[in-house]
């Protein structure tokens, strides 16, 4: 070894040719003086490495912001503003990390899925040589990092590595709640998956039980809430809109009871309109919830400057809320869902939707034809959503009035659907699939109309006769005969009507309905 090199060693840091060269001078520059010495000192202390740091500065929280809104483009200029000012500052990768993150989730396209995969390793290898001293903040990107990736696995339905990265996100947190107790942000994503846990279907849970995971998705909820006033008044505010669409998204999805659209809007009416990912989470309760014309407004309403990133998805829910009051301008919106959405999920039902339009237009033809192309699309992996669409599509055209009455029950226009379902005799209907179908959307109204013993009798009429079909009428009547009771208190009926949902042999919908009596199931005990 050089002596030079011998002398360098003991200094805890990387070196390169700079720094050596300059300790060579430094050391020649001993027969010149004290001051020129002095000067190559100062030179050499400004040359070394930074230590890394991380810090949500004002460029990172911006940067952040934008990040979460969806305009990508501006989020960029912010995180290459930071780098230049401050490269020492780490934060970035994680900013990166979640621009990768949202960009797979708005587009579907598998080669941004795979970019996706390598972004995460390279940004824990980026965050990892953060100073050694595993601050709050630099545990909690790591672990907010296997969370991310957890989502987007199992979007692609790579259930097995989601399951793995959900449960080193879920570790990861735990460390860094017991190390720094203090942290809010760890207490957000511990309870965004225990609430998650608490309601899984079968296929995921087949996954995730060896490994230990539990969860509640009342107590996830109700944890989940507190947490949401303490960001909001905490150290880390600019997260509030993050964690005020998790919680929304997680209550109308799990837990419908839980809140009202009204309460709901409470939560999110502090998140700037400007907000894309709150146009998403907005208009996708508002169907949930049966407020179309929410829905449609919002979706209207969504901000549309080219910074933003293209969200297609939002133009399938406007296909549907259009569908929904039976306005056949909804064919533009799914075509343009279908032409430019990379992704796969939910093509099927996009054509179905097109030949449904079609079939209220009374052209059989293009109603075919349409049917043709859901049957015909092959996707690799199919949602319920999809599974049930190339199933309709094998029955062939719909009966036009239990079609729209459907859809007009799904766009909340409960008193539209009971007219049309009172202006026919189920007698008059062909099929036995139809007959239980007209007795089924009688009994669906009703619930929603708040008439309980109307609608108890429609869904007990549906149970006995299509106990043993197919179809998924029967194991939804039963399903919601479980949540009248429960509302009405008659907590043993209301389990035994989860739970003979839950032993019926449709394959129609049947992870979710699944998982809905389930976690009625939960919540009852």
């Amino acid at each position: 070894m050089k002596p030079w090199s011998r002398k360098l060693w003991k200094f805890n840091f990387p070196v390169d040719k700079t720094q050596i060269n300059l300790f060579f001078l430094m050391k020649q520059s001993i027969k010149v003086g004290p001051i020129p010495r002095l000067a190559f000192i100062f030179c050499l202390l400004f040359a070394l490495p930074a230590k890394a740091y991380l810090q949500f500065d004002q460029n990172c929280i911006q940067a952040y912001q934008k990040t979460w809104n969806l305009q990508l483009g501006p989020a960029y200029g912010y995180l290459q503003a930071e780098r230049k000012l401050y490269p020492g500052n780490a934060l970035p990768a994680l900013m990166d990390n979640y621009i990768a993150f949202l960009k797979v989730f708005t587009n579907e396209d598998i080669d941004n899925y795979d970019t996706f995969k390598h972004a995460c390793s390279k940004n824990i290898d980026i965050l990892s040589k953060e100073s050694g001293s595993r601050s709050p903040l630099y545990l909690f990107s790591i672990a907010l990092i296997h969370f991310q990736s957890a989502l987007i696995r199992a979007r692609f339905q790579d259930f097995w590595s989601a399951s793995f990265e959900l449960k080193r996100a879920h570790s990861e947190f735990e460390e860094n709640a017991s190390k720094y107790p203090d942290f809010l942000l760890n207490y957000t994503y511990l309870q965004i998956i225990e609430t998650m846990l608490g309601n899984l279907p079968g296929n995921v849970k087949f996954f995730l039980s060896p490994l230990g995971l539990k969860g509640n998705v009342k107590e996830g909820l109700e944890k989940l809430e507190i947490n949401l006033v303490q960001i909001k008044g905490g150290n880390f505010s600019f997260y509030y809109p993050e964690v005020a669409l998790f919680y929304s998204f997680l209550c109308f999805s799990l837990a419908p009871e839980r809140k009202t659209i009204q309460e709901l809007k409470f939560i999110t009416d502090p998140i700037p309109d400007k907000s894309l990912m709150k146009t998403y989470v907005m208009a996708l309760m508002a169907i949930k919830k049966y407020q179309n014309d929410l829905a449609i407004h919002c979706l209207l309403m969504k901000p549309k400057d080219p910074e933003y990133v293209q969200f297609h998805l939002l133009d399938y829910f406007l296909g549907m809320a259009y569908l929904n009051k039976l306005d056949t301008g909804c064919i533009r919106y799914f075509n343009n869902y279908i032409q430019y959405n990379k992704g796969n999920n939910f093509k099927k039902d996009a054509y179905l939707r097109i030949s449904w339009a079609y079939t209220l237009m009374g052209k059989e033809d293009m109603a075919m034809k349409y049917l043709h192309h859901s049957l015909n699309t092959k996707l690799p992996n199919m949602t319920d959503r999809d599974k049930q669409a190339q199933r309709e599509a094998e029955r062939g055209i719909q009966n036009r009035y239990l079609l729209k009455s459907r859809l007009l029950f799904d766009g909340g226009y409960f008193e539209e659907a009971a007219k049309i379902l009172n202006g026919v005799d189920s007698l008059g209907f062909s099929s036995f699939r139809e007959k239980l179908e007209y007795t089924y959307r009688k009994g669906r109204i009703y619930e929603l109309e708040l008439k309980f013993p109307q609608a108890l009798f429609y869904y007990k009429r549906t149970l006995d006769l299509g106990m043993n079909e197919p179809f998924y009428f029967a194991a939804n009547a039963s399903l919601h005969m479980g949540l009248i009771f429960e509302k009405m208190k008659k907590t043993s009926l209301a389990k035994q009507y989860f739970e003979q949902c839950l032993k019926m042999n449709e394959k129609e919908y049947k992870s979710s309905i699944d998982q809905e009596a389930q976690t009625g199931i939960n919540r009852l005990n």
